[in-house]
């Protein structure tokens, strides 16, 4: 019988809005309305376990992930995370490798929390927008009180318990505008994952259709410009961006020549430095002449797809 790949993601919620913050971008608090005179909100133990279950039944691959979030899903407690783990391991079939994801606001981790997500090898992705009141502007306790200072601790201890963290930035109308200050914070922490979000929130009856918190889009793409040439010069190799490092830039068609190399249109300045920075360190060739650029061997690339990993187009360049 043949085998069915079949690559999903599923970002369980098990206290479903619940949070501890009241960050004022946040498209899910109000979704604890539709719970009206529901204390406890955490999933119950039959839920999780059928959970569990069939999302291991579902997974096609050799590695199942599992993704918590919320809401803040650590004010599920360790104890819920404990038995989802326990879980996990009585449901495993044999040959297979789960692992576990959670994405936190970072406030609520202390030492206990250190020790369990250390021993049971989670990854642990933590929300921060920059230093200062880049950071304190949108994401502020239910008082209004600045977070900053407590989700930093949290991440130092994250780093001293050398778990694996992730900082997830939502990139919003203020912050946008100091892209080195955002990512060279960033890099002090000594943070070695970065996924930039873009703030998207819908508002009818607006010119824009979006509210004044969104980011404006030319904005966004001259952050990421900043932030790519500072990363090219300083951190290819030591800190990965997602939309960077990944495939999530541009979206060029790439054809063959009649020489049979591959082309493809370079439609903008980021485009080209991806590239430059790709020949300097892969020694492919970029042709300025015709705005274009080339490709030689039979590594096909689309939106340049930053090899889809810069790694990974290194071993097809040496044939590994």
């Amino acid at each position: 019988m043949e085998k069915v790949d079949r690559e999903f993601q599923i970002f369980a919620k098990p206290v479903g809005a619940l949070c501890n913050l009241r960050c004022k971008y946040c498209y899910y608090l109000d979704k604890r309305s539709l719970y009206p005179g529901e204390e406890a909100l955490t999933m119950t133990d039959g839920m999780l376990e059928k959970y569990i279950i069939q999302h291991i039944e579902a997974t096609t691959d050799e590695t199942i992930f599992f993704s918590w979030h919320g809401g803040e899903p650590l004010m599920a407690g360790i104890d819920f995370f404990r038995k989802a783990v326990a879980i996990q391991k009585k449901h495993k079939p044999a040959g297979r490798t789960i692992l576990n994801g959670v994405q936190t606001n970072g406030t609520l981790i202390d030492w206990d929390w250190a020790s369990f997500l250390a021993e049971e090898k989670f990854v642990v992705g933590i929300s921060i927008d920059g230093p200062g009141d880049l950071h304190n502007r949108f994401r502020v306790a239910p008082g209004g009180e600045p977070s900053l200072s407590r989700v930093l601790k949290g991440y130092d201890i994250l780093q001293r318990s050398r778990i694996r963290s992730e900082i997830l930035c939502v990139v919003n109308s203020y912050n946008v505008r100091f892209p080195l200050v955002v990512y060279n914070f960033f890099r002090e922490l000594g943070a070695k994952y970065i996924t930039f979000l873009p703030l998207v929130e819908k508002r009818q009856g607006t010119k824009s259709g979006v509210t004044r918190a969104s980011v404006p889009p030319d904005e966004f793409g001259r952050f990421l410009i900043s932030v790519f040439d500072e990363w090219v010069e300083r951190d290819i190799g030591e800190i990965k961006i997602q939309i960077i490092d990944k495939k999530y830039i541009y979206n060029i068609k790439a054809t063959r020549n009649q020489s049979g190399l591959l082309k493809a249109p370079v439609k903008g300045s980021m485009d080209r430095r991806i590239a430059e920075s790709i020949d300097a360190h892969l020694t492919l060739n970029v042709t300025d002449k015709h705005d274009n650029v080339i490709f030689n061997g039979s590594t096909v690339i689309s939106g340049l797809e930053m090899a889809g990993d810069i790694d990974k187009l290194k071993e097809s360049k040496s044939g590994k």
